[in-house]
């Protein structure tokens, strides 16, 4: 006997929301936060990638108290050419004792991680302990593996290698989070990592780069993807082989700044790698540096030494390097150099700076294809005992005031010059150590302002300006995971629910399917009931599932996509 089904609203009610940003009028992009050992972002399944930018060497028997954090000796061990000890213990001659390698792997992170079973495998003969008050029972022993359990009590967790043997010494570790030594195979990333980059359509690598204050000048300067660390600040910082990968898998266009001392052949040697191995729909944002009008950094000061002593503004200089930069590229490039999007950056606050930028970039002949600052909002010298209703206040005037207008002006260059709007960074920027320091009487009503629905919706009516009135085509945000009492946006890699500042991000984002219109789609299945075959037919291509539900009501079958 056959069974009547049916066909309900219910199946609409179980579509999930699919970001979809290809026809949206503003892309939203992201910022990676730095890949440290406390970063918190935990980008890598195999934590020995986030590890010391350099290893930590101290005595094997008598450690002195400083040394237990010291890596002022990481340059006197002798290496190999992916920075391992070719031999544990080594003496120094400003040494009594011998010494051994240590490395952190995580330690006060900015946000949790998993508590289970750790794999640490490595190649070559020798010893590796771990330390740190995370570190729980050894599960299992054996040569080139241990097997063991993490405790979550923020204390964090390193290795030491004790022993080495020179000619087979040990290499190639890696420490991975659980359940991801199947995955590790087919590509390096957390796949936790990975589900929280889905929403955004591009990924700037900034802190990625170690852009800031750079000392990048020579191609060989640069990581290499066999390093033992990818490290934000180690000797080239993370390999971009890793930013290739990652743009690859997620389909993510990518947004690179290039050092500000990087020499041509250093930039022609990127732009070959982009060609060759970034996949060839994805878009490539182009820009030199980051900031350079901002003197904290030291390629505000290179420019300055660096640019044609007849060019006399330091914006002027600027356009002049950044048109270097970018006609290396387009050498590379040749015909396929509308994958560049060359992005000229000023500051937010202070129009004239890209206003003269684009000036010099005409007169000198040079080619740009959009326009950016920071898309930041915050209130203006908070002081006193003050409520989250009045920061919001304060907020509120000083966008009013001041931060919309800037953006307008911004935009008009723009459209005058033919070119959209593209954000490099952008969200609140009110840290709460940014307004006189972690004393000051409104801290903790700042700190819970960053939480409140306040700041939902006052970011959701930023990113609305942006999008329909300042007409932005990219906005990428700052804080990816981070303290949300500064500048991020998850405070937890693994809680897939998002926090306020989160959500009016994804509120922002494009979907194919909104869950608040779900009930007020058109679409046609006949026939229902039906006994064999139904058809579906409904105003978008794609789904994430189709709950199969009989007359009655129980779930008969669940399809996914």
């Amino acid at each position: 006997m056959k069974s009547l089904f049916q066909l309900s609203i219910f199946l609409l009610m179980n579509i999930a929301p699919i970001f979809s940003q290809s026809n949206c009028p503003m892309k939203m992009g992201v910022n990676l936060y730095f890949n440290e050992y406390w970063s918190g972002e935990f980008p890598f399944s195999n934590l020995m990638l986030q590890s010391s930018p350099k290893w930590i060497v101290r005595d094997i028997n008598n450690p002195e108290p400083d040394e237990w954090a010291s890596d002022k000796y990481h340059d006197s061990l002798t290496k190999d050419m992916n920075g391992y000890p070719i031999e544990i213990p080594q003496t120094f001659k400003s040494q009594d004792e011998p010494q051994i390698a240590m490395s952190i792997l995580f330690l006060d992170s900015n946000g949790p991680y998993p508590s289970g079973n750790y794999t640490l495998l490595y190649d070559g003969n020798g010893e590796i302990n771990l330390f740190g008050g995370d570190v729980g029972s050894i599960i299992s022993k054996t040569t080139g593996r241990i097997v063991f359990k993490v405790n979550n009590n923020y204390q964090g967790v390193g290795i030491q290698i004790t022993k080495s043997t020179k000619g087979n010494h040990i290499r190639n570790i890696r420490v991975l989070l659980p359940d991801t030594e199947n995955t590790i195979a087919s590509h390096p990333f957390n796949p936790q990592f990975l589900k929280q980059l889905e929403p955004f359509s591009c990924i700037r690598f900034l802190n990625w780069g170690g852009v800031n204050n750079s000392t990048q000048n020579k191609w060989e300067d640069r990581n290499l993807p066999t390093y033992f660390t990818q490290s934000s600040s180690s000797k080239g910082a993370v390999a971009y082989e890793y930013m290739i990968q990652l743009c690859n898998i997620l389909k993510k266009d990518m947004w690179i700044c290039i050092p500000h001392a990087a020499s041509a052949d250093y930039r022609i040697n990127l732009a070959t790698l982009l060609k060759n191995q970034l996949d060839p729909s994805l878009k490539i944002y182009l820009e030199y540096s980051n900031e350079v009008w901002n003197d904290i950094f030291e390629q505000h000061w290179y420019i300055k030494d660096n640019a044609p002593s007849d060019i006399v503004f330091h914006t002027h200089k600027y356009a002049y390097l950044a048109n270097e930069c970018f006609k290396s590229f387009e050498s590379i490039f040749g015909s396929s150099s509308n994958r560049l999007i060359r992005v000229l950056a000023g500051q937010h606050y202070n129009p004239w700076i890209l206003e003269e930028a684009v000036a010099k970039m005409k007169e000198i002949g040079g080619k740009f294809d959009a326009l950016s600052v920071a898309s930041y909002f915050a209130p203006i010298g908070l002081n006193g005992n003050l409520t989250v209703n009045e920061i919001a206040q304060q907020t509120k005037a000083e966008i009013a005031n001041h931060a919309k207008n800037h953006i307008l002006s911004l935009s008009n260059l723009a459209k005058a010059n033919n070119v959209p709007v593209v954000m490099y960074e952008g969200g609140p920027h009110m840290t709460k150590d940014q307004f006189g320091g972690l004393d000051q009487p409104f801290v903790p009503a700042l700190c819970q302002f960053h939480e409140s629905q306040q700041m939902y919706e006052i970011y959701n009516d930023w990113l609305h300006f942006l999008k329909d009135t300042a007409h932005v085509e990219l906005n990428n945000i700052l804080g990816f995971q981070d303290d949300i009492c500064y500048f991020g946006h998850i405070k937890n890699l693994w809680d897939n629910n998002p926090t306020l500042k989160m959500k009016a991000v994804l509120d922002n984002i494009c979907k194919t399917v909104d869950n608040q219109y779900i009930d007020k789609i058109q679409g046609i299945v006949y026939p229902n009931p039906f006994l064999d075959n139904i058809y579906i037919q409904l105003p978008f291509n794609e789904l994430s599932s189709i709950a199969l539900r009989d007359i009655n009501g129980q779930l008969i079958k669940n399809y996914q996509s």
